[in-house]
Parts: C-alpha cells; sequence; structure tokens
C-alpha cells in the first residue's frame, strides 16, 4: 500500500507541477522528499476487518479497512470509487473523506 500511495501522491504534484506557468518557480524534488520520510514513518496496522463497501473497485476496500482497523479520521483520497461511499463511511465509522487540498486547507487552518 505504501508503493501505491507513493505513486498516487507524485502523480498529483506531477499534475500540479505540470499546470504551473512558471515551472522555474516550483520545485517538486522536495515536496517528493517530505512525501517520502512521511510514508515510512506510517504505522504498520494488523488487518482485521473486510468489508465490501467499493463494489465497483474492491481493490480499493484495503483502504478503506486499514482507516477502521486504525480507528482514523481522515481518509485522503481523490479515488472517486472511494468518494462515493463518503457518507457512509461517516456515518458508520466518523471517517472523514477529503481530498489532498482539503486536508492541506484544513491543516493549514488548524482544523484537524
Amino acid at each position: 500500500m505504501q508503493n501505491e500511495l507513493l505513486v498516487t501522491f507524485g502523480n498529483i504534484l506531477l499534475e500540479a507541477f505540470n499546470r504551473l506557468g512558471d515551472k522555474n518557480k516550483f520545485n517538486i524534488f522536495p515536496l517528493m522528499a517530505t512525501l517520502s520520510k512521511c510514508l515510512w514513518q506510517v504505522e504498520e496496522i494488523d488487518h482485521v476487518i473486510n468489508t465490501n463497501f467499493c463494489i465497483e473497485d474492491k481493490s480499493d476496500n484495503k483502504f478503506v479497512d486499514c482507516c477502521i482497523d486504525g480507528n482514523v479520521k481522515y481518509l485522503i483520497t481523490q479515488d472517486m470509487h472511494i468518494n462515493s461511499i463518503r457518507e457512509q463511511l461517516q456515518k458508520e465509522y466518523k471517517i472523514e473523506i477529503l481530498s489532498p487540498f482539503q486536508f492541506y486547507t484544513k491543516y493549514k487552518m488548524n482544523q484537524l
């Protein structure tokens, strides 16, 4: 899962980099290094629960399951299958699904 997360976040950063007009002002490498450090500090969760929330893409269930098993508050994703179960996860498990931008904004505004 760490590899998938690293690739996904890397793609998000590259997309942001490619959308900028003046690419000389944006250095993506420090962001990637920080992200890499964060991913190596994640806590390993014992996988206990097996849900079937993401029917259209069953491989997404592993992320939901880990959030439930780890009793997390936030699931940061842009995945459409996970986003489609937003209300159900909030209601049943109090897990808030946020996009990376939403999470960053809340973090910067000290709302987490």
